[in-house]
This record gives C-alpha cells, structure tokens and sequence, in this order.
C-alpha cells in the first residue's frame, strides 16, 4: 500500500491537497483489512502569512 501511495504522490501534480488527499484515502480503503482511512496531509510554506497548512480527509467503506 505505501509503495501505491508513493507512487501516486511522485507521479501526479494535484492542484488542491484535498484531491490528493481522497485519492491516497482511496488507495487505503481499496485493500480488504481497511475499513476506514484518515490521510493528514500538511503543506508548510504553502500560504505568506501562515507557517503551514493541511487537510484531513476521512473515509470509509460504509460511506454511501
């Protein structure tokens, strides 16, 4: 699963953290043992005038 989530991190260019941030959640909740992911995700320098900003996304299997 990490090596799926690494690659998808170094192949790809998302706009937003969030998109990012669903699509490795996705990759979590594609193996059977997971029934729900939480992927933090933090972007230090990203904005002037804060130190860092990130995003949690939470999902699971029995989400509709």
């Amino acid at each position: 699963m990490s090596r799926k989530i690494n690659d998808l991190v170094e192949k790809s260019s998302y706009q937003l953290i969030e998109t990012l941030g669903i699509e490795i959640a996705k990759i979590c909740l594609s193996d059977q043992k997971v029934i729900n992911a939480k992927v933090k995700i933090d972007k230090p320098g990203a904005l002037r005038l804060s130190k860092n900003v990130g995003v949690i996304i939470s999902r699971s299997k029995n989400e509709n």
